[in-house]
């Protein structure tokens, strides 16, 4: 069975064999999310907990960064949101409410909201390409999921050493943190990724 939106313009979402697929796709923009974005993931996040059909699924995006975090060239008047579109926030926060496993392919950079999505996943695979980090700070804007996620994820420590710094986090330092379950050649991840639902 295929599910899926086809009038997406920044995702490709699809549904095979019990598992779901969501793939960012704005690699001109490294991912970046705004408002568009932002409901077509809401969307199949939505299916992906309430579909019966969907058992798990697999997250990852298309270009060398997996998401860069919201797009701060996007301007939005208060005055026209209507609260039908989820926030950046909103957005990792329902994810953890998925109460279905989630695997995120990483396939490359994943940067504040980006790294809110892989700290909201169940099953870390990261592309030898890839890092997680918070280098938002550095422009003097707060960061949301570093503090409510990233300390929970590593010992305080090693958490406020990339964070303070906005260092980001390689994979092999991932691997040993306990933030990564498995780290690939960039080639071999989404194979690695498929392997890990099928055995799941």
């Amino acid at each position: 069975k295929e599910a899926g939106m086809n009038d997406r313009q920044f995702t490709i979402y699809e549904v095979h064999d019990h598992v779901a697929r969501l793939t960012l796709n704005r690699p001109d923009k490294k991912n970046a999310l705004h408002r568009t974005m932002r409901k077509e993931v809401q969307e199949a996040f939505r299916d992906i907990k309430n579909n019966p059909d969907v058992w798990l699924a697999i997250f990852t995006g298309l270009g060398n960064v997996f998401c860069a975090g919201k797009d701060l060239t996007e301007k939005i008047d208060p005055a026209d949101d209507d609260g039908s579109v989820f926030s950046n926030d909103d957005l990792f926060l329902y994810q953890r409410k998925i109460f279905k496993p989630i695997i995120v392919a990483l396939n490359g950079p994943a940067l504040a909201q980006g790294a809110g999505f892989v700290l909201s996943s169940d099953i870390i695979i990261m592309s030898e390409n890839s890092s997680v980090g918070w280098p938002q700070v550095s422009r003097g804007i707060a960061s949301g999921t570093g503090p409510s996620q990233g300390v929970h994820a590593m010992p305080w420590a090693q958490a406020m050493g990339y964070m303070l710094r906005a260092k980001t986090v390689p994979p092999e330092d991932a691997l040993r943190l306990g933030i990564a379950n498995e780290v690939v050649a960039h080639d071999d991840l989404m194979d690695c990724a498929e392997r890990w639902a099928s055995e799941i």
